[in-house]
């Protein structure tokens, strides 16, 4: 007969509490979270369900960009629920993980006639929903974090400083109509780049564990080539995503979030059409571990900090479940 031996315990724990919360989020400005670059054992597997509601008011504003609901003039509203999955996995020697996403929900938004058209005058009210586009992600570690693919790799893990490559792909088969302004789906290939950087303090035993975060990445757009009738282009838009996290108990942690855009100008058909856009946003991150195995995750951000023309909040809501096929089957040994 087994019984619970303080080392395996102490294993299993680490183990699950160094899940990684992945988010990739639904559109370009949503952020990966807190923690979203965290190792954990090869072949855990992370399995999130969350809502997210965007609210933004850009009465007064030129600035553009479908993925947030921000059209020149408008109040939208978004809920969104959201469905991912990722895996940790070994690549040429180094800790990676690959993600899938696909979101649905609705969209709301009263804007002034047509966004490229002063002329027009006449607020309209329009709704769409169903489901996005779907996406696919890889990230890899550059430096830090090799493979840990037992219980002894991951209790003798210590990270201090890790540089990951991340790539984010989204396939525009969601829900578009072309004579609609507000809409799910983007009609047009879409990705991102980034290079996550972490620095950990102190101990990395839960309840000591404090990071400092910085991600870097720039998001590419493909052309939408039915637009109301038209084609439209973007630049590409830049990003920075910083947290700063800290254990509060051994199952709870927190922290500050900032994100800082800048880019996406807009042509259509050649010309361009609103301002390029400049957002901050400042917020706030608690992470609950309920049991070994899942959590409940909740954020807020607004860019309170900076722009009068436009306001914008949003608040989300993660519920997540993580297992790995070694950690099972010891404690299924550990349970006769």
């Amino acid at each position: 007969m087994f019984t619970r031996s303080q080392p395996v315990a102490t294993m299993i724990a680490v183990t699950v509490l160094c899940i990684v919360i992945v988010f990739y989020g639904t559109v370009q400005a949503a952020d990966d979270g807190a923690r979203a670059y965290w190792k954990t054992l090869e072949g855990t597997n992370i399995l999130g369900f969350q809502y997210l509601k965007y609210n933004v008011d850009s009465t007064g504003s030129q600035q553009f960009d479908p993925g947030i609901g921000l059209y020149p003039d408008s109040e939208t509203d978004l809920d969104l629920f959201m469905l991912s999955y990722a895996r940790q996995i070994g690549l040429f020697g180094r800790s990676a993980m690959v993600t899938a996403a696909i979101y649905g929900g609705d969209i709301t938004a009263e804007v002034d006639g047509d966004p490229f058209n002063p002329a027009s005058t006449t607020r309209i009210r329009q709704t769409a929903n169903g489901f996005g586009d779907p996406n696919v992600g890889l990230t890899v570690n550059l430096y830090g974090a090799p493979v840990m693919s037992n219980f002894y790799d991951v209790a003798n893990y210590e990270p201090r400083f890790t540089v990951d490559v991340s790539g984010l792909l989204t396939i525009p088969i969601g829900e578009y109509e072309g004579d609609s302004t507000v809409n799910i789906g983007q009609n047009r290939w879409w990705g991102r780049l980034a290079f996550p950087v972490v620095a950990y303090f102190g101990s990395f035993a839960p309840l000591y564990r404090t990071s400092l975060e910085v991600t870097p990445s720039v998001w590419i757009f493909g052309e939408n080539d039915d637009f109301l009738g038209q084609d439209m282009e973007n630049d590409p838009l830049y990003q920075i995503e910083v947290h700063v996290t800290r254990d509060i108990t051994r199952t709870l942690f927190g922290s500050i979030d900032y994100v800082w855009r800048q880019g996406f100008g807009t042509e259509i058909n050649g010309s361009d059409a609103g301002d390029d856009l400049e957002l901050q946003t400042i917020g706030f991150t608690f992470d609950w571990m309920i049991n070994d195995s899942s959590g409940i995750r909740v954020s807020y951000h607004s860019n309170f900090i900076d722009d009068d023309e436009i306001d914008a909040d949003m608040m989300r809501i993660m519920f997540y479940y993580g297992w790995n096929e070694l950690l099972e089957n010891v404690k299924a040994l550990q349970h006769h």
